[in-house]
């Protein structure tokens, strides 16, 4: 294979999410109050939530319960925002709420996460790419600071502070930004490799991070790295979520030309993966059962 013709172009990222809920209402409670999403429109029993009037979340009623230990399957979907402003604004609704939460400093990113009504993961994401940069020692990721210090990638996120950074009246305290975006999808996995190989040599994404002391992997593009990651922190043996749980119904790759996603489809076909013709992209599943819908970006 080459391994830069069959890249995926930089212009590739993610599309809107459906998820699996058992209430509809009951998760829009979270997506629209919490999060700070906007209905865009009720289709049948689907919500569909966006910001700027662009879709980013799909709720897809009827799941059956959670299950009580993790599965594999999703870990978190992430809202990007671009201003620390806006993440305080996610802060400002999450404590307004007394909402259980909890914020981590990633050096490259801060982040704050919640969970939905279903224990669907949602972290609320800012890039700081400025401040350093992640690399991998003996398998392990290390957070290196421009002024030389060396932490942990999971450092506690200083709350306190954000939130006094945050004016109460400011307008990113009532809803979630116009420019924000879906970043990136984060899964539990027993097939850490197999599903690092199958995005990296199937569909065409660069490799990021591969840490296997720490279990985890990511992949992206040139322009954003971690897109879709993997870890097996709660087990290397987790069972597959019962068939309609809580989850990823599907996301959404979208790329930036037909010719993009044709090669992509005849990379998956050739090794015998799923790639399936939809009216407007094609359907495939990762090694974990995760289903991946290609597009190619609207012009």
């Amino acid at each position: 294979m080459n391994q830069i013709a069959d890249r995926l172009p930089d212009g590739t990222h993610l599309g809107p999410v459906t998820l699996r809920v058992r209430d509809a209402e009951a998760a829009l409670a979270v997506w629209q109050d919490i999060a700070g999403l906007s209905v865009i429109e009720r289709r049948g029993s689907l919500i569909r939530l966006g910001t700027g009037g662009r879709l980013l979340i799909e709720l897809s009623p009827g799941a059956g319960p959670a299950s009580a230990a993790p599965v594999v399957g999703l870990f978190h979907v992430a809202l990007h925002v671009t201003s620390r402003l806006a993440l305080g604004g996610v802060l400002a609704r999450i404590q307004a709420a007394g909402y259980p939460h909890s914020g981590q400093d990633h050096t490259i990113s801060d982040s704050l996460y919640i969970r939905d009504s279903d224990g669907n993961g949602i972290e609320f994401a800012y890039d700081t790419p400025g401040r350093g940069r992640v690399e991998v020692v003996d398998g392990k990721p290390f957070a290196i600071r421009n002024d030389g210090r060396v932490l942990s990638v999971i450092e506690p996120l200083d709350l306190d502070d954000l939130a006094r950074d945050t004016p109460a009246e400011h307008p990113a305290c009532k809803a979630l930004p116009a420019d924000s975006f879906i970043g990136h999808l984060h899964f539990r996995s027993n097939q850490r490799d197999r599903a690092f190989d199958f995005y990296v040599n199937m569909l065409g994404f660069r490799p990021n991070g591969n840490a296997p002391a720490f279990r985890f992997c990511d992949v992206g593009t040139e322009r954003r790295g971690h897109m879709i990651a993997f870890n097996s922190w709660a087990g290397e043996d987790l069972p597959q979520p019962q068939p309609g749980a809580p989850g990823v119904e599907h996301f959404t790759i979208r790329v930036p030309s037909a010719a993009a996603l044709r090669a992509a489809g005849d990379r998956l076909r050739a090794a015998g993966h799923r790639a399936e013709p939809m009216a407007d992209g094609l359907l495939t599943e990762d090694p974990d059962g995760n289903m991946a819908i290609l597009t190619e970006i609207p012009h």
